[in-house]
């Protein structure tokens, strides 16, 4: 299968007990991992995404969690990436 860039983006929010990211792509997107080095379970942390298509994850924050800390433990990769890391 070849793949090219997904052109994968993403948006955080903070949410009273979570935080919410939203993932947005233009080609297809193999394999969506998402990780942040957290004691708690994201919604969903490995799927597909179809072009042109948005999907929400959620996940619930630790006690000393804020947005910025958070946002520094998250990786997000694909198929995609794999190939060229």
């Amino acid at each position: 299968m070849k793949l090219t860039n997904p052109g994968l983006t993403l948006t955080v929010n903070e949410n009273f007990d979570e935080f919410e990211i939203i993932l947005k792509t233009q080609k297809l997107a193999k394999d969506v991992y998402l990780t942040a080095d957290s004691e708690n379970n994201f919604s969903d942390n490995y799927f597909d995404m179809l072009p042109n298509t948005e999907k929400k994850v959620t996940i619930r924050k630790s006690q000393l969690e804020n947005l910025e800390s958070f946002i520094e433990k998250l990786k997000v990769i694909t198929l995609f990436d794999s190939y060229i890391n």
